[in-house]
């Protein structure tokens, strides 16, 4: 829109606030607009909404990784283009690869925002970034990182990209009419119902799949370099032992050299006084 006033680099700081601190930061902008005399924004930026939770992580991770933001509404450019195309009878193929290509760099995202926001917002950032790489406004929004909440995931594209993605490609058969009796027409073909619903939940549920299957490769990952700095560690304290033991021999041998000296020095202190 246009001389938006959360371009004001003082108003758009409030969007890389802590959602907990964006009111109270808010309120005393607002107050301080208003004791300069900028009323009309003041009232603006009254109005402004406190970004949810999750708006709040996914525009703290557009904020910081503006290459991938940009891959992803690339991404989503070539879907949807893969899909027109798919639509007019273009290859399936390049629409699978689409789909995998923009599915990709959503799981990299979602991930960060789970590091900051928590497992139970995975769903929602999945179609918060699948909504915003196929809507021109949305990755307006995510691009500034000024998002006030999750947005829903795109109908239109859900099906058509798992349809592309699966099989070999082709589109999904037809019934085959049955044979026409002798003196009547054919029977026309049943048209095919596409439940988007169902399908929609089997790639969310792939998707989630996938994700898991990365974390618990990283999870291996970390537990691997773990394992391997422990053993580290382990062969570097029995080092230590072992030299700390040789140590120990050292100031044994040394010991009961000492005490064979005294001994030895008693002796010959007796025999002097003795005489």
């Amino acid at each position: 829109m246009a001389d938006d006033v959360r371009d004001r680099p003082d108003v758009d700081a409030l969007y890389a606030l802590d959602p907990s601190e964006f009111v109270a930061a808010r309120n005393a902008l607002v107050k301080e607009l208003k004791a300069s005399g900028e009323k009309d924004v003041a009232a603006e930026v009254g109005r402004l909404k406190k970004p949810s939770k999750l708006a709040w992580a996914v525009n703290s991770v557009a904020r910081a990784e503006p290459d991938l933001i940009e891959e992803l509404r690339e991404a989503g450019a070539e879907l949807r283009d893969r899909q027109d195309e798919a639509l007019a009878g273009g290859d399936a193929d390049a629409l699978r690869a689409a789909t995998v290509s923009r599915r990709d760099v959503v799981r990299r995202l979602t991930r960060l925002v789970v590091e900051l926001a928590g497992e139970a917002h995975r769903e929602e950032a999945a179609a918060t970034f699948e909504a915003a790489s196929v809507d021109a406004e949305h990755g307006a929004e995510l691009v500034a990182g000024r998002l006030t909440s999750a947005l829903e995931r795109p109908s239109d594209l859900g099906f058509l990209g798992l349809l592309g993605a699966a099989g070999e490609g082709a589109p999904p058969r037809r019934r085959a009419p049955a044979p026409a009796r002798r003196g009547k027409a054919p029977a026309p073909a049943e048209p095919v119902r596409i439940d988007t619903k169902r399908i929609q939940k089997l790639e969310r549920a792939l998707a989630s799949a996938e994700d898991a299957r990365a974390d618990a490769e990283h999870a291996v990952e970390r537990a691997e370099r773990e394992q391997e700095e422990a053993a580290e560690a382990l062969a570097a304290a029995q080092e230590r032992v072992e030299a700390a033991e040789r140590q120990l021999d050292e100031a044994t041998d040394a010991r009961h050299a000492a005490e064979r000296a005294v001994a030895a020095a008693r002796a010959e202190l007796d025999a002097v006084q003795g005489n």
